[in-house]
C-alpha cells in the first residue's frame, strides 16, 4: 500500500519508511476489522433469524400437542 508523501511522517530514511508501514499496517487492520465486524453482524443476524423459526416451531407444535 503506497502512502501519499502528504500522510507521510517528517522523518527520514528508514525512520519515514517505518512510520508510513505503520500507517499502512493501522490503515489495513481497520480494513480487516471493519469486514470482520460486517461477517460478525451477518452470521448474527443468520442465528436471530434460525432462533426465530425454531422458536414459531416449537409454539406450533406446543400448540398442536396441547389440542
Amino acid at each position: 500500500m503506497a502512502i501519499p508523501d502528504d500522510n507521510r511522517c517528517d522523518l527520514g530514511g528508514r525512520a519515514a519508511d517505518a512510520c508510513s508501514d505503520m500507517l499502512a499496517s493501522f490503515h489495513a487492520a481497520k480494513i480487516m476489522r471493519s469486514q470482520a465486524k460486517q461477517n460478525l453482524e451477518f452470521k448474527a443476524d443468520a442465528l436471530t433469524e434460525s432462533i426465530c423459526r425454531w422458536e414459531d416451531m416449537n409454539v406450533r407444535l406446543l400448540h398442536s400437542i396441547s389440542q
